[in-house]
């Protein structure tokens, strides 16, 4: 991927694990961590992908496996994502939901990563999917596609982190880089949640990754989504990363759903409409001069609050995924540049690749607090041993 065109590179700073306190808390798998005086549970989960490989004939889309992925795509990322590949999650919805907790700085992240060893020193780490940046006086702020390399020794590298922000008065995302004060580091503060997949660079025979090209059989639109969730549920893989290129054909035929907060939540939901309305979620054609990339992590999540307020709903059931579209000329028709996206729907004059990199471990970080000698989720105020039974029981099924 490369979104050199749109977005500058900038430097991701190293960081020192020396201030970070840890404790084992309960059994192997869960950690608290302490930071700057602020705590953090640290809890890991494992997932099982039994992959199959074969890949049957579909009725609406056909399927190439691409094996050779070196020399076949110019256009994601092929060379990361083996089986020491992870998927990091920092806060979650229940920050959006209650309005709490919802600003945090992405070292905090890489400081945990680092304490944990949960990288190899000598290894470089491909760095994508989903956070959120609030506005100051010196950046716009905007929903974020994560996109960096990441050395595993000191967790410094490069990145192209772009965000799409609201113009004043308008309702479609502008494209800007996450860039800091300084205009030359990346912008350590995030807002709301950080989901991102950490690949490790491999060779071609360690890497896990399943690159796919995918053909739409008929002029009628499907989602692509909805198609990538197919063929994840008939192969087996159950916690993934996600990478999309998607570059129509024709002008206006391909079709994307995306979404963009107005602002950050300033008090907890009552219900769903109060929600909707905190967003502008457009629908909006591409152009055959557009190109969309997008990058996420697609797992069952533990979000029992988001599901008793949704009745029944999943979070994300189809994967978190931001997503950037990359105009070679001027463009005329309105669309979201950067933003969160809901839906893409292709068609027969549509060319897309899709890299799926299975992941079987999982680190979720919960910022809380200690009340009556107990720890407590800022955001939702459950008591952390309620967050590991839930867990539990959903790993159980």
């Amino acid at each position: 991927m490369n979104l050199g065109n749109v977005s500058k590179t900038l430097e991701v700073k190293e960081v020192s694990d020396e201030d970070v306190m840890v404790e084992k808390y309960k059994n192997q798998n869960t950690w608290i961590i302490t930071i700057e005086g602020k705590k953090y549970f640290v809890i890991k989960r494992t997932f099982k992908n039994i992959i199959n490989d074969k890949i049957e004939e579909q009725q609406d889309f056909t399927i190439e496996l691409k094996e050779n992925k070196y020399i076949e795509s110019n256009n994601l990322d092929v060379n990361y994502g083996n089986s020491n590949s992870i998927i990091v999650d920092m806060n979650g919805i229940d920050n959006f939901r209650f309005a709490k907790s919802e600003v945090f700085n992405d070292y905090i992240i890489r400081k945990i990563v680092k304490k944990l060893k949960l990288l190899d020193e000598k290894k470089k780490y491909l760095r994508i999917g989903a956070s959120g940046a609030r506005e100051c006086d010196f950046h716009p702020g905007g929903e974020v596609l994560e996109y960096s390399i990441i050395n595993g020794k000191d967790l410094s590298g490069l990145s192209n982190n772009v965000s799409g922000y609201l113009p004043k008065e308008q309702c479609y995302s502008k494209t800007i880089s996450l860039y800091d004060k300084d205009k030359i580091s990346l912008r350590e503060e995030r807002i709301v949640y950080s989901h991102t997949a950490w690949l490790e660079e491999c060779d071609k025979e360690s890497n896990t990754g399943i690159f796919l090209s995918i053909k739409i059989k008929k002029e009628e639109k499907k989602s692509l989504l909805d198609i990538i969730n197919e063929i994840a549920g008939k192969i087996n893989l159950n916690c993934f990363s996600i990478q999309i290129f998607v570059k129509p054909i024709v002008t206006n035929d391909t079709e994307v759903i995306g979404r963009v907060l107005k602002r950050m939540p300033e008090k907890a939901f009552k219900d769903i409409p109060e929600v909707v309305e905190i967003s502008f979620e457009k629908k909006f054609k591409l152009e055959d001069s557009d190109c969309l990339f997008g990058m996420g992590t697609k797992y069952e999540r533990y979000e029992p609050e988001w599901t008793e307020f949704t009745n029944g709903g999943k979070y994300e059931r189809r994967g978190h995924i931001h997503a950037t579209v990359i105009s070679k000329k001027e463009t005329k028709n309105n669309k979201h540049q950067t933003f969160h996206l809901r839906d893409i729907f292709v068609s027969s004059n549509s060319n897309i690749e899709v890299l799926l990199t299975p992941i079987n471990t999982i680190y979720r970080i919960y910022p809380i607090h200690k009340e009556n000698n107990e720890f407590i989720c800022d955001a939702s105020g459950k008591n952390i041993n309620l967050v590991i039974e839930g867990i539990k029981e959903m790993d159980k099924k």
